[in-house]
């Protein structure tokens, strides 16, 4: 995965809206972290593409919709010569607010809004989604799994602001959005990466792979002040690295909470640890 294009990170959105932040400062400054988390939580909902990050607040939904027009008409839909717009477009909704993805289950989301498209129809439309890089899967990883592609994949999306303008849901999945970004990060360091379920259901969202071992693995949680969150996060983390033999045990958050005690195996990174130039 090292070799996809480089998404527009958080360091490309502050420069587009030029401004600083002062990574040595949050620390112990909290007028500078209220800052950053102001910046970063409008990142997560609203993207880096350039245009949107300079327009107000009131036209970058707007013109989130116009950019997904533009990639399904331009970059999928013409390029490959798409006969049936209505299915991808579709599907291209149904992926965005998915987290998980089956050609089966998309097939019968399809036919229950009465578009009736075939498997390997699907299976095109997906390969071509993925060719104009607005969307990546992500396979699972489990010593128990002999074919990959029986299990559901795990999707991400080029930019956030796709996510949050074409959503059904009411309220921001803050989590998701937070997700989307890490996955970008990481997936951009590392050539190999899946997420981890084992057959009981313990899950982590990013396993990553070096010469056939698992070297680190990583569970995404936006919030973890939930007592019951962090017991569930943190066993489903360090049961996978037994499984895998994995030390490299990381839990992400938005925010290390004050009273926040994890097994010592376990290290825990802050969004402004994940990016900050300084790391």
């Amino acid at each position: 995965m090292g070799n996809k294009s480089n998404p527009a990170y958080l360091k490309e959105f502050l420069r587009f809206k030029n401004v600083n932040v002062d990574f040595e400062k949050l620390a112990f400054i909290k007028d500078e972290m209220a800052r950053f988390r102001y910046l970063f939580d409008e990142y997560l909902i609203f993207g880096a593409l350039p245009a949107v990050v300079l327009s107000s607040q009131e036209k970058k939904q707007e013109l989130l919709q116009s950019y997904f027009q533009t990639v399904v008409q331009k970059d999928i839909a013409e390029r490959n010569k798409v006969e049936n717009y209505t299915a991808l477009r579709t599907l291209l909704k149904l992926l965005i607010n998915s987290s998980y993805i089956t050609i089966s289950k998309l097939t019968n989301s399809l036919k229950r809004m009465s578009i009736s498209v075939g498997k390997s129809t699907i299976n095109n439309y997906l390969s071509y989604i993925k060719s104009s890089y607005f969307m990546e899967e992500l396979y699972i990883h489990s010593p128990a799994v002999i074919n990959q592609l029986q299990y559901p994949r795990k999707v991400y999306f080029v930019d956030n602001g796709f996510m949050t303008a074409l959503s059904t849901k009411f309220s921001k999945n803050m989590g998701r959005l937070f997700e989307n970004v890490v996955f970008h990060k990481l997936a951009w360091e590392n050539e190999i990466i899946h997420y981890y379920k084992d057959y009981k259901g313990n899950e982590v969202d990013f396993a990553i792979l070096n010469g056939g071992k698992t070297t680190a693995l990583y569970q995404v949680c936006f919030d973890l002040t939930d007592e019951e969150t962090q017991n569930r996060e943190v066993k489903a983390l360090i049961k996978a690295g037994r499984t895998l033999d994995c030390q490299n045990l990381n839990l992400l958050t938005l925010e290390k909470p004050d009273t926040l005690k994890l097994p010592q195996e376990i290290k825990t990174i802050s969004a402004v640890d994940l990016f900050s130039p300084l790391g």
